[in-house]
């Protein structure tokens, strides 16, 4: 399989296991996209499971990165390997723009989550490591 491909699939995962912490880290039960599914069994299965994982994680020394900013640094690092496979040159400058935007887009509508200057440390770590990596096509 060409290397594109695998970064795109890698990507494609990684979205989805953000996708599936945060559901399993955060109640989405009030969300607007999940209200309407109330009333659904699998949505009895999930609530039973969402207790379950936020009884365990709650225990955890690594609470506050597992609810704070896992989601955050799994959703960077899929942006990362996606522009790899897009763009070559203009990558880190959209990449920078991405998270500086997210994060200062928070201070501005506090319904999109939380700022907080750690996940941008973290999205700094991980564009080093991708620059010192230098994910190529």
């Amino acid at each position: 399989m060409p290397k594109r491909r695998i970064l795109l699939l890698c990507s494609g995962c990684i979205q989805m296991i953000a996708i599936i912490c945060y559901a399993l880290l955060h109640d989405i039960s009030q969300t607007i996209l999940v209200s309407s599914w109330q009333d659904a069994y699998f949505f009895d299965v999930y609530r039973r499971v969402h207790r379950q994982v936020s009884g365990l994680v709650s225990e955890s020394t690594c609470y506050a990165f597992l609810t704070g900013h896992l989601v955050d640094l799994l959703w960077f690092l899929s942006a990362c390997l996606f522009f790899s496979f897009w763009c070559r040159e203009a990558k880190y400058v959209i990449l920078i723009f991405l998270a500086v935007a997210s994060e200062f887009s928070q201070l501005i509508f506090p319904c999109l989550g939380t700022f907080d200057v750690l996940d941008l440390v973290l999205y700094g770590m991980t564009l080093i490591l991708f620059l010192f990596l230098d994910i190529q096509i």
